[in-house]
């Protein structure tokens, strides 16, 4: 069959065929759910890039914090030291008073070894006892 004009002008006009209509639909359909995944696909990335400057900016904040916490950790590092070395210089100072004090308290009294020296030892006693020998037993004083 050879087609007339009139049925190459009712092919165009002719109502979809049960199966046209179903791939019509399912291409829209596909279409429709495609542009629903690529809003949520940039609704993402747009939640994203929001997290990401969020981020950023606290990053930023931490870092300029811990530098200040570095700084005063430093501070306290070198006025403990400074302290430190203070107390090492006032030590030695007692050190040295102490050692001075010594040092003249063992010149100024008679050497260990003389002192315990028989002859020494007895003179010492002897003159410890002096003063009670001029009061007598009872603590009275002797004529």
């Amino acid at each position: 069959m050879t087609d007339t004009p009139r049925d190459t002008q009712n092919a165009g006009q002719q109502p979809y065929e049960n199966g046209d209509l179903a791939s019509d639909e399912a291409i829209e359909s596909a279409a429709l759910a495609g542009a629903a995944a690529v809003q949520r696909l940039v609704a993402e990335r747009n939640e994203l890039r929001n997290r990401l400057a969020g981020q950023q900016s606290e990053l930023s904040a931490l870092r300029s914090v811990n530098e200040d916490l570095r700084r005063r950790l430093l501070a306290i590092h070198q006025h403990y030291v400074e302290m430190a070395k203070r107390v090492v210089g006032d030590l030695e100072q007692v050190d040295g008073t102490i050692r001075e004090v010594t040092q003249e308290a063992f010149e100024s009294t008679p050497k260990w070894e003389e002192k315990a020296k028989p002859a020494s030892l007895a003179q010492r006693l002897a003159d410890a006892d002096a003063p009670d020998r001029a009061h007598g037993p009872n603590g009275a004083a002797q004529s």
